[in-house]
């Protein structure tokens, strides 16, 4: 299986959504809204980075970077990479 690594595109969107509920629909530590939020960054411009893996037609995964304000408001960009 070949895996090809892009940024998104308009037409991913519902994909990444459905994508990342499966990822954390069974997650214990999971709020069950990270798609909304993932989402809510998006809308805000606030995500730094946002790629998809793409297998064939179907994307398989999602990473996504954006500031992230830590504990005493400290930036601490490094502490959000996450994937689905």
């Amino acid at each position: 299986m070949n895996i090809t690594i892009r940024h998104e595109q308009a037409a991913d969107i519902a994909t990444i959504t459905r994508l990342t509920e499966s990822a954390f629909r069974s997650e214990p530590h999971a709020s069950h809204t990270e798609q909304f939020i993932v989402n809510a960054l998006r809308h805000y411009d606030q995500l730094t980075i946002s790629l998809v893996a793409v297998a064939g037609d179907a994307i398989v995964g999602h990473v996504a970077r954006y500031p992230f304000v830590g504990r005493n408001w400290m930036v601490r960009p490094w502490a959000n990479l996450r994937t689905a």
